[in-house]
């Protein structure tokens, strides 16, 4: 089994080579040990995410990152989602590394009525106190996209004046794009949580863009309104005019 080099690529995008080529160097060891701590027998590499290396197995999906901080973030934010059953089961945790539950592709239409009850749902958890802001995490966010060469990137400016702007605040998901939407048999179901509280139009905005029915029906089971939905979808589409 070979982690492909995509991924590789990736990590050093997001994390820098001191954090991630030592790591990597060790990689198939931390596999091996893990394998043999969850019982997994079969191991599969999944060619997405830029964050963490995914495994496909027998006894649910391994999450492993240098980012060992991160990585307990994470697990912490699965925990304080669980009672939604709206978000991915964590199973099991070490650090640096989660085994969650598997999940399958959308393979089918998402209409912003179920969209809305799913983020609804989420931004009904209470933020923790100590939560970061949506306002204090708009430079990393943007820091990073600039490092992708993300379409949005240079709109940092108006991003920040909508997550200054007063209006109430939820727990927010935090990235909450297409790609961290997924299949469970209890139904739709988010992935990687990066919680932090701000305007609930914030986890809306990919979804108005991706989801088929009206944006009212989408921001209805929430506290944002379709005014700020369309004001963030601005911010980060690759045209500014859509």
């Amino acid at each position: 089994m070979r982690v492909p080099d995509s991924v590789l690529r990736r990590l050093l995008v997001r994390h820098g080579a001191d954090l991630v080529v030592p790591w990597w160097e060790t990689l198939p060891e931390r596999i091996a040990s893990l394998a043999e701590r969850w019982g997994v027998t079969t191991i599969e590499p999944i060619d997405r995410g830029n964050t963490a290396v995914l495994l496909r197995t027998d006894r649910g999906v391994l999450k492993l990152t240098p980012d060992e901080r991160r990585s307990g973030e994470e697990a912490a934010a699965l925990r304080l989602y669980a009672p939604t059953d709206r978000c991915v089961r964590l199973l099991d945790e070490v650090p640096g590394a989660l085994r969650l539950e598997a999940l399958r592709p959308v393979d089918r239409p998402i209409t912003t009525g179920e969209a809305g009850r799913l983020v609804g749902a989420l931004h009904a958890i209470e933020a923790p106190a100590g939560t970061p802001t949506l306002a204090s995490r708009i430079d990393r966010i943007f820091d990073h996209a600039t490092r992708r060469g993300t379409a949005w990137a240079h709109r940092r400016d108006q991003a920040l004046a909508l997550a200054r702007r007063r209006g109430p605040a939820v727990l927010l998901h935090g990235d909450l794009h297409p790609g961290n939407l997924l299949l469970a048999d209890r139904g739709l179901v988010v992935i990687d949580p990066t919680p932090f509280v701000g305007d609930p139009a914030w986890d809306l905005a990919d979804l108005s863009r991706i989801c088929t029915g009206d944006v009212d029906d989408l921001v209805g089971p929430t506290r944002a309104s379709s005014e700020d939905v369309r004001a963030w979808a601005r911010v980060f589409a690759a045209d500014p005019g859509t």
